[in-house]
Parts: C-alpha cells; sequence; structure tokens
C-alpha cells in the first residue's frame, strides 16, 4: 500500500508539475501574446497618430489657403463691383459724347448748309491746306473755329476782308451773338496777324 500511496504521490505530484509547467506555459504565451499584439498596436497607433498629425497640418494648411482664397474672392467681387459701376459710368460717359458729337455734327452741317448766304467775291476762297489758326484771334475758341471751318472760313486774310454786310451774314450763319465779332474787334485782329 505505501507504494500504491508513493506511486499515487508520485502521479500526484507529477500532475501538479505538470498543470503548474502548463499554467507557467500559458502565462507566458499570453503575456508573449500580449507584448507582441502591444508592439505591433504601437507601430499602428504610431503611423495612425503620424498620419492624424500630417491631416491635421493639411487641414490647417487648407483653411490658411481657404480664407487667403475667401479674401482674394472678396477683393474681386468689390473689383468686379467696381468696374461694373465704372463701365456703366464710362457707357454714359460714351453715350453723352456720342449724342454731344452727333448734335455738333448736325449743328455744323445745319452752319455749312448757309454757305450760300455768304459773298466770298468779298473775302475770298481759301481750303483746309490754307488753314490758319484762328484760335489765335481773340473771341475766337474751338467752338467758333470749327463753325468758321464749316462755312469754308480758314484763314486770317478772309477775316481781315469782312465787311459790315459779312459780319452780318457771317454771324447769322455761325449762329452767333450779334455784335461780338464787332466788339472782339476780329477784322482788325486779322489785319495784323496777315500784315505779321
Amino acid at each position: 500500500m505505501m507504494l500504491f500511496v508513493l506511486l499515487a504521490q508520485t502521479k500526484l505530484s507529477a500532475g501538479i508539475e505538470i498543470l503548474i509547467m502548463l499554467l507557467v506555459a500559458a502565462i507566458i504565451g499570453f503575456v508573449t501574446a500580449w507584448l507582441y499584439h502591444k508592439v505591433l498596436c504601437d507601430r499602428k497607433i504610431k503611423a495612425l497618430e503620424d498620419r492624424l498629425v500630417t491631416i491635421e497640418k493639411e487641414r490647417k494648411e487648407y483653411l490658411r489657403d481657404n480664407d487667403r482664397l475667401e479674401m482674394e474672392l472678396l477683393a474681386l467681387k468689390k473689383l468686379q463691383s467696381e468696374m461694373s459701376a465704372e463701365d456703366r459710368n464710362l457707357k454714359t460717359e460714351l453715350k453723352n459724347l456720342t449724342d454731344e458729337l452727333e448734335e455738333k455734327d448736325a449743328v455744323l452741317t445745319r452752319i455749312a448748309q448757309k454757305k450760300h448766304l455768304l459773298d466770298y467775291d468779298s473775302f475770298g476762297k481759301a481750303d483746309k491746306e490754307q488753314k490758319d489758326d484762328l484760335k489765335i484771334i481773340s473771341g475766337i475758341g474751338p467752338f467758333i473755329e470749327e463753325r468758321l471751318n464749316a462755312l469754308d472760313i480758314y484763314t486770317f486774310d478772309q477775316i481781315s476782308k469782312f465787311t459790315e454786310k459779312d459780319i452780318e451774314t457771317v454771324t447769322e450763319a455761325i449762329e452767333f451773338f450779334p455784335g461780338r465779332i464787332e466788339r472782339d474787334h476780329w477784322v482788325d485782329q486779322a489785319k495784323k496777324l496777315v500784315q505779321g
């Protein structure tokens, strides 16, 4: 019996040892697997954290670019608004200038149609090639010079030869204030300019 007890104790003791060894092996396996898994997870976490940092940098850059682009867009919208207003102003100005030119052309055409009223035998004929700067005569500005030119009056010599009848006819033809030619002494000034 003792042998039986000894054998039983040996089996029990071996069984316990085996159980202890299996338990230690399981613990070692579990710890090893846990450490291995932790290392892998740490690497993945580190890679994900790095990716997150990169994404955050990209997001900040995107937000900065977005803010800059929004500022540029606002500036462009303001510029577009200003350009639209300027465009409207220029169109209005162009319309006014066109109307003014059309009116001026109409006036000059109307004046040119009065050429037949003038006595060119009295003060002579001239053309654009002989043109003097009539604005040198006090009282003749660009506006009146164009009207005189519409009547083929281009030279100081022509004006210096005006008679009272010519002055009256020219005044009426260029639609000028009566008596103004005499008050500004166009004929006397023209004679002095012709004499040099």
